[in-house]
């Protein structure tokens, strides 16, 4: 029961912190403005402190590895995955090259990832799929 109880308070408490970067993200989409290399390390950060792993070691994994990264960070369930896809994407529409493709990239393998995990087809996840492909063609 306590197990139970703290993964569902990192499930949280995740969920919480990703949203939070994910405002942050659309507020400078909305003013035009890019990620630099600041801004990504403070995301980085942000993320390796309360989430518990590296946003640069996830760009390490390669899809087959998918599996194994998210069971090893209880604070990662399927939500929240598709929330880190979400801010990679955000992230990857308003970086400057190489960052731009190695985001979209990881998006959209995540994106596939969940796809092909979950049971239940997403309008959302196919909408940001197609998105994606489109962002990655036109680079």
């Amino acid at each position: 029961m306590q197990q139970s109880d703290y993964i569902l308070r990192e499930i949280e408490k995740i969920s919480i912190l990703l949203m939070g970067i994910m405002g942050k993200l659309k507020r400078k989409q909305e003013a035009k403005e890019t990620v630099d290399e600041t801004n990504y390390k403070g995301y980085c950060e942000e993320i390796s402190e309360n989430a518990g792993f590296d946003l640069d070691s996830l760009f390490c994994v390669a899809p087959p590895g998918f599996d194994s990264f998210f069971k090893k960070h209880h604070g990662l369930d399927d939500r929240n995955i598709e929330l880190l896809a979400d801010i990679m994407l955000s992230m990857g529409e308003i970086s400057p090259q190489p960052r731009k493709k190695i985001m979209l990239t990881k998006a959209l393998n995540i994106y596939k990832y969940l796809d092909q995990r979950q049971k239940t087809f997403s309008m959302e996840r196919a909408s940001n799929i197609s998105r994606t492909e489109e962002l990655l063609n036109n680079i």
